[in-house]
């Protein structure tokens, strides 16, 4: 997982390569251009095809600088198409099948984007979900990269301009297809960090899609626009803020309402009212004092001083000491348990909760599970954010391995060499 923040927006991206890759690979990338930052996500059914997508891409943006901002986005794919077909015309083994990509400028103000195949781009406004591009290729009639010498990407006719402390999710494969607008909402509202939140989305799309892989970047603003937020999907405005009234032709919409009249005896009482209300508030806030000063003897202010001097405890705090790992759960074997639902559950492989001390003499033969028998979780190897919350990205499966094969003695020697002062 990368993680960066800056002064007016941070973000994070993730992926979870799924069993083997047979299910795709996907591949991202966050960097800086000449005209912001850009942010790239590509997927492919064959290996290789994702990273060189993502590779020519920032390729473009370093080479190309003269591109206007609303055009780069769109002229970086469409010169990533032709170069995947004419590197699949010169070997057949490489024509490129299904390549999904989607490119995102944001230029400290301004969000610009296209894409190409199966993505989707959706953004957490206020308290709602917004979603800016859909998944499916065969709806949206979006072209893949590489199947023709020359494709149109879909982009944004507009820039979109995001509000303070939106969110904004890209993704690809199972966060696409498996997460429901409901499931993203939950997470994105709540308040833990940023890379927490696309941590435990891509958790529930590993989970919801039995497996299949993906990959997400996370966005979240913090003083672009000045809460004015407009989103933009082609010509059709998908979010306007509330304190703009916005004529939206392309939306086909008008007000049915006509303007109020106001008589002009309610508009000098209204005039009037303000006049006493800003009269009253410099009369308190400037001239009434409720509690004149005193007169008070130095010697008097001296003892008074000394006498309301509390001494304040030591901060038992270190801040040069690492966080404190967390305690074992007790958990209860249960008829039909596997090592497998035990994981799901904890996040924890099933070499760590066999060799566990005080977990001795408490499996069948071969570390089998016995119905009955209580084991300590040993949480603090989890690479569950909930359970070990300081720790968890040194155990999440890109470290220990999709199938935990990485899970042993010398992983957890050199976990511990790293934070011996535990």
């Amino acid at each position: 997982m990368t993680t960066r923040k800056f002064s007016t927006f941070e973000y994070t991206l993730d992926a979870f390569e799924g069993k083997g890759g047979q299910d795709g690979y996907f591949q991202q990338d966050a960097f800086e251009t000449p005209h912001g930052h850009a942010f790239v996500i590509a997927g492919a059914a064959q290996a290789g095809l994702a990273s060189t997508a993502v590779e020519r891409i920032r390729y473009y943006f370093e080479n190309e600088p003269d591109d206007r901002p609303d055009d780069i986005c769109r002229n970086a794919l469409i010169y990533t198409g032709g170069f995947l077909y004419q590197q699949g015309q010169n070997d057949p083994e490489r024509t490129p099948e299904g390549v999904s990509c989607i490119c995102v400028l944001f230029d400290g103000e301004n969000i610009y984007y296209s894409s190409a195949g199966d993505v989707c781009m959706s953004v957490l406004s206020g308290r709602r979900i917004h979603s800016l591009l859909a998944a499916d290729s065969e709806i949206s009639g979006r072209d893949f990269l590489g199947e023709a010498a020359v494709m149109e990407p879909e982009s944004s006719h507009r820039p979109s301009t995001p509000g303070q402390n939106d969110i904004l999710l890209i993704a690809a494969g199972a966060v696409c297809e498996h997460l429901s607008p409901k499931q993203l909402r939950k997470t994105l509202l709540d308040s833990m960090p940023l890379q927490t939140k696309l941590s435990r989305i891509i958790g529930l799309a590993r989970d919801e899609g039995a497996g299949l892989p993906s990959a997400a970047c996370m966005l979240c603003f913090y003083g672009a626009g000045q809460g004015n937020a407009v989103y933009w999907m082609g010509d059709n405005q998908i979010k306007e803020d509330s304190s703009k009234r916005v004529k939206r032709k392309e939306m086909g919409t008008k007000n049915t309402f006509g303007p109020v009249k106001v008589s002009a005896a309610l508009r000098y009482a209204i005039m009037a009212l303000v006049v006493v209300f800003v009269a009253y508030m410099f009369y308190d806030l400037f001239i009434y004092n409720p509690k004149p000063p005193v007169s008070v003897p130095v010697s008097q202010m001296a003892d008074t001083r000394a006498d309301t001097l509390i001494e304040e405890p030591d901060d038992p705090y270190d801040p040069d000491m690492p966080p404190p790992l967390p305690d074992d759960i007790a958990y209860t074997v249960r008829g039909g348990d596997t090592w497998n639902r035990i994981f799901l559950q904890y996040r924890v492989c099933s070499w760590f909760i066999i060799n566990h001390p005080p977990n001795t003499g408490r499996f069948g033969r071969d570390g089998g599970l016995i119905a009955g028998q209580r084991l300590q979780i040993p949480v603090r190897y989890s690479g569950d954010p909930d359970l070990n919350p300081y720790y968890y990205t040194e155990f999440t499966l890109d470290k220990v391995g999709s199938s935990c094969e990485n899970a042993g003695r010398e992983f957890l020697e050199e976990f511990s060499e790293r934070y011996s002062s535990n």
